[in-house]
């Protein structure tokens, strides 16, 4: 249900909001029981980063709590080629055959990160569907409350990746989904909140101030509703 809405079928750059759909392809296509080793076209110079070490090797499970945790490019890059190698396809083509698959009718995509590109754009719409298909396979209150994830791989060298989701330390009742910047998209940020009994969830895109126009509509729809 559909509580409030403003542009929700306005295509948009969406920027790290784009892993969702990978992490989703992760659960999908990669077992966690088999370790997936770092290469040199996995490591990125984008920040935010785990900073991984070639030859290393580390569960989807670690890989995937980074990218929600703090949205870590090099981990959702390490992703994306696994999913390549998994499943013999491009992985612009896995993501938008699978985004048709679950009815993202306006969104396309282009790379397992999101970095600005013509062809990686959704709307809030597609992102709430995006959303709720992970659910499917992970309850946001495992990672959304977390601070931080400091983790040690198969190979035994330990990472560690601050969260992206300011919120969660100011306001106990805030569980992060995702967050998102780049200059094209600017400020994205999908948050989930308890009202009653129903769980909110609010998705901001294209934003200069993507915490306070968070903390506007969670108060808006709180009085409302």
């Amino acid at each position: 249900q559909v509580l409030i809405e403003n542009n929700s079928q306005l295509q948009t750059p969406i920027a790290s909001l784009t892993k969702l759909l990978t992490v989703y392809l992760a659960f999908q296509y990669l077992p966690n029981n088999e370790a997936l080793i770092v290469k040199n076209n996995d490591l990125v110079l984008a920040t935010p980063v785990l900073r991984l070490q070639v030859g290393d090797q580390i569960s989807p499970k670690q890989l995937i709590e980074a990218v929600l945790i703090g949205s870590a490019n090099d981990a959702a890059m390490l992703l994306g080629h696994a999913l390549e190698e998994k499943t013999g396809k491009p992985i612009a083509q896995l993501m938008n055959e699978t985004a048709q698959k679950l009815g993202l009718s306006n969104s396309k995509f282009n790379n397992p990160l999101g970095f600005d590109n013509v062809a990686n754009y959704s709307t809030a719409h597609d992102i709430h569907l995006l959303i709720e298909a992970v659910r499917y396979y992970h309850n946001y209150l495992d990672t959304g409350r977390q601070t931080s994830q400091t983790f040690s791989s198969v190979g035994g060298l330990t990472y560690r990746v601050r969260a992206t989701n300011k919120l969660i330390t100011k306001n106990p009742d805030i569980i992060a989904i995702k967050t998102g910047y780049t200059e094209g998209a600017q400020g994205a940020m999908a948050t989930q909140f308890k009202l009653e009994e129903r769980d909110i969830v609010i998705i901001v895109l294209g934003s200069v101030s993507r915490e306070n126009d968070t903390l506007i509509l969670k108060s808006e729809v709180s009085e409302k509703f």
